[in-house]
């Protein structure tokens, strides 16, 4: 039972000693780039343009290409990440989280809701939404 024990131990070193000589004498493969000087576009890069009322981005072809780099061998597919939501549904969103907010929930008057101002920021896709509601509870002051 011993003498099978070893066998099979020496078997398993002769195999692991197999495996080594064999990993150190191949060489390592230089894979070619896919592209030596591609270039890696931030998702929110776009050209300059001033923002307005309406989402403007322009969609450059090298954004929505998927680029390559070779980091330690394994390659990495870099993508972009998905488009800005517009006007409109930025206000839903923004509409939908005052709704579900602890405190309008706790004392709003849903038909009191209504949006009063929409503000444009400096920065592409960017809006500030001010909504208003009446309270069921006085007392918490101006919540707009």
């Amino acid at each position: 039972m011993i003498k099978i024990k070893k066998e099979i131990a020496v078997g398993i070193f002769l195999v692991l000693v197999l495996a080594i000589v064999l990993a150190l004498g191949f060489e390592t493969i230089d894979r070619p780039s896919v592209s030596t000087n591609a270039d890696v576009y931030s998702p929110n890069e776009t050209k300059d343009e001033e923002a307005t009322d309406e989402c403007k981005l322009v969609r450059q072809p090298e954004n929505q290409q998927l680029h390559r780099k070779m980091i330690d061998g394994w390659e990495i597919i870099v993508a972009q990440s998905p488009m800005p939501a517009d006007k409109d549904k930025s206000r839903e969103i923004a509409k939908n989280y005052l709704l579900n907010s602890p405190t309008f929930r706790f004392d709003g008057i849903e038909d009191s809701l209504k949006l009063v101002v929409t503000n444009t920021l400096k920065c592409p896709c960017c809006w500030e939404f001010v909504f208003e509601f009446q309270c069921r509870h006085s007392g918490y002051g101006n919540r707009t």
